[in-house]
């Protein structure tokens, strides 16, 4: 399983949210994908999947869990939890479609120092 975003900003705030340390991460890299337009995607409906955006991942996971073992798309679209307005995109790496998805090398992150700036 494959956790991206259609957005480096997006992938950025994700990173920082679930690192947590008030640093930036060490060695941070990024890889750009490129996916055919017919690539069988999906994107989660939140009415389907009551307390998607909690604390309690017990249902986001089952969701999840179900979708990957289904292998019905080859990407899933969840919403951002930490933008709400945002996508992130997880890629069932064992869908036939996802070997059609290519990732460019792999590059340093620039994390702008003021993220990090005490308050």
């Amino acid at each position: 399983m494959i956790y991206a975003a259609p957005a480096y900003s997006t992938a950025m705030l994700e990173v920082l949210v679930h690192a947590n340390t008030g640093h930036p991460p060490p060695r941070s890299r990024y890889v750009v994908a490129e996916m055919p337009d017919d690539v069988a995607t999906e994107t989660l409906d939140v009415a389907e999947v009551p307390g998607w955006d909690g604390f309690d991942l017990a249902a986001p996971q089952a969701y999840g869990r179900v979708w990957w073992e289904a292998r019905r798309t080859a990407v899933l679209l969840v919403p951002s939890v930490v933008t709400r307005l945002d996508l992130n995109a997880v890629v069932n790496s064992d869908h036939p479609d996802a070997a059609r998805i290519t990732v460019s090398a792999e590059r340093s992150v620039a994390w702008d120092r003021r993220l990090f700036a005490p308050a």
